[in-house]
């Protein structure tokens, strides 16, 4: 997230980044009017591309450009702040944070120091899985992406330039687009983390640095900033983390961004839409990006990982006040640092902080291998220790074997074909009933059945809408294909009928998008197989991995008396 412009600071740009950093935060904050928002960071690598070889550029034709001058200055732009950053979450987390995940924290802030968090955090888990909330520095993958394109870029415009360098740069840029559209539908953890796939983003970035529109009047140029501006709201409030990103969806963005950069409406006067404030949570948005996800983070683990409407907008000002303070106390007096003067102090920031963060990962580490005590419950001796208990829980795959063992003993004979059948409908909740039911008439002339799918179970008659809308907010990824349930919708009532079930059973981790066809498809059901139609809620579940949870409840006795707290919340 670059400042430093080429040349005078354009009230436009601020404006720009403005835009991108909110749209981030508010994401982050669970904001769900802005689900496309973490596209902010498209916008921030537009304008990173743009500045960056315009500065390069500038530097060659004038004899000036120095490969370790500007390197010194991405440090003296970056470092500090992220700096500041990393040494309170560092802080925060060895108090906030049970060990396991203290260590990881640890080991995140080595690949942050070492600029290749989008590495790491690519490698151990995706970006909009449940445990993001529990990865303080999952945030910096994005700062890690822009360092890297600082080490290649300079070299290839030094090496090209001209035209030469427009094709090259154009030609990049389209097989990056290409890589990405076509790798996201496969890989999507590798194009949202890995530089290869983004460099479309800065090469559009870079490509308009090398171009100037015909003088166009004011009047014209509002217009298609406020057009371009429009652009980019659509896709940060209809796309979300389903969508296929970044990739051909990306362009409206990207591009909007480079037209709003390339119609420079801030050169006959401050821009309408820059206004004072949004310039100035421009100028401030890298330490409020550094600031607000620990800030999330640090929040939630107190608060049962959910943010109500007024949380997330509290969470939102105080990364504007947190970004403000750490731009004036860090992040600007850093910037007035003098390369001839502070040459060496600067030359030591990164080897120092990343010292210093494998000492931290050296002393946590045993921490995660000590066992955590539990407070004894009700007064009891027992002292059982996390670790000890965690052993104890099987995974799901040895649950539901050994409950299949223990029914095939249970049941000493095959039943006849012609006993009553209770068919249990759903996804893998329906699988847990299917067995608790099975084990409990074990020794009854009962068959249960199972017929489960990750497609809602829902008969197409009863389904007004396309099949894109029902399962957009869907986990599994493949159901956003609108013909991977068509097929299962258009024949669900038949071949529950063809069951002939005595009992109907309906267990769902239940969507707030499939109940309103619901009371249909039951009635349908009802009316056509003649069977008894049961509805079972969603099982309770917890919120968050056993070691956060264990860390917030005192003893075992609270954590079962919140399981369904917990739950509730949740949904």
């Amino acid at each position: 997230m670059d400042n430093q412009a080429a040349t005078a600071r354009r009230a436009d740009i601020d404006a720009l980044r403005a835009v991108a950093v909110l749209a981030v935060i508010l994401h982050h904050a669970d904001s769900h009017w802005i689900r496309g928002g973490f596209l902010g960071v498209d916008i921030f690598f537009v304008i990173s591309g743009f500045l960056i070889t315009a500065h390069i550029e500038k530097a060659i034709a004038g004899g000036r450009f120095s490969f370790p001058s500007f390197y010194l200055r991405r440090i003296r732009r970056l470092f500090p702040a992220l700096a500041a950053t990393l040494v309170l979450s560092s802080v925060f987390s060895f108090f906030l944070l049970p060990p396991n995940l203290l260590v990881d924290f640890a080991e995140s802030q080595v690949a942050t120091n070492a600029y290749v968090a989008n590495l790491y955090f690519f490698e151990i888990a995706d970006y909009f899985d449940t445990e993001s909330v529990l990865k303080p520095l999952l945030h910096t993958w994005s700062l890690s992406v822009e360092e890297q394109f600082y080490l290649a870029w300079p070299l290839l415009i030094f090496l090209v330039r001209g035209r030469k360098a427009a094709y090259l740069i154009a030609t990049l840029s389209l097989a990056s687009l290409a890589a990405a559209q076509w790798v996201g539908g496969h890989y999507p953890s590798a194009t949202f983390y890995l530089l290869p796939f983004r460099v479309f983003e800065f090469g559009i970035g870079a490509l308009i640095s090398r171009f100037a529109l015909p003088e166009l009047s004011l009047r014209l140029k509002q217009t298609l900033t406020a057009f371009s501006l429009g652009v980019i709201g659509a896709p940060l409030i209809f796309l979300d983390e389903t969508s296929n990103l970044p990739g051909l969806l990306s362009l409206p963005v990207t591009l909007a961004t480079a037209s709003i950069i390339l119609l420079h409406p801030s050169a006959e006067g401050r821009a309408r839409w820059a206004t004072r404030a949004i310039a100035r949570i421009g100028l401030t948005s890298y330490s409020a990006y550094l600031i607000h996800w620990p800030l999330i983070v640090f929040y939630k683990l107190g608060h049962n990982g959910t943010l109500q409407w007024f949380e997330g907008m509290g969470i939102v000002a105080c990364s504007l006040i947190g970004g403000e303070l750490l731009f004036r106390s860090v992040e600007s007096p850093g910037l007035r640092l003098r390369l001839s003067k502070h040459r060496w102090l600067l030359c030591s920031l990164i080897p120092g902080m990343l010292g210093v963060s494998l000492l931290f990962l050296w002393a946590v580490q045993p921490q995660a291998t000590a066992a955590t005590q539990l407070n004894p419950g009700n007064g009891s001796g027992a002292r059982p220790t996390l670790r000890q208990m965690l052993d104890q829980v099987p995974d799901r795959a040895s649950v539901i074997k050994d409950a299949e063992a223990a029914i095939s003993q249970l049941r000493e004979k095959a039943l006849p074909a012609d006993v009553p059948v209770v068919l249990v409908l759903g996804d893998s909740h329906a699988r847990d009933i299917q067995l608790a039911l099975q084990m409990a008439w074990a020794t009854q002339p009962v068959r249960v059945e199972l017929y489960h799918s990750i497609c809602d179970p829902l008969d197409a008659s009863v389904i007004p809408i396309p099949m894109t809308d029902l399962y957009r907010d869907h986990p599994q990824k493949e159901v956003h294909d609108p013909q991977f349930c068509t097929d299962f919708h258009q024949t669900f009532a038949q071949r529950v009928v063809a069951k002939h079930p005595r009992m109907i059973i309906f267990a769902e981790a239940w969507r707030e998008a499939t109940l309103p066809f619901l009371g249909d498809t039951v009635s349908l059901l009802a009316q056509e197989s003649g069977a008894e139609v049961i509805v079972l809620g969603r099982i309770p579940q917890f919120v968050g991995t056993p070691e956060v949870i264990f860390r917030r409840f005192a003893d075992v006795e609270a954590l079962e008396s919140n399981a369904w707290m917990l739950t509730l919340i949740q949904n």
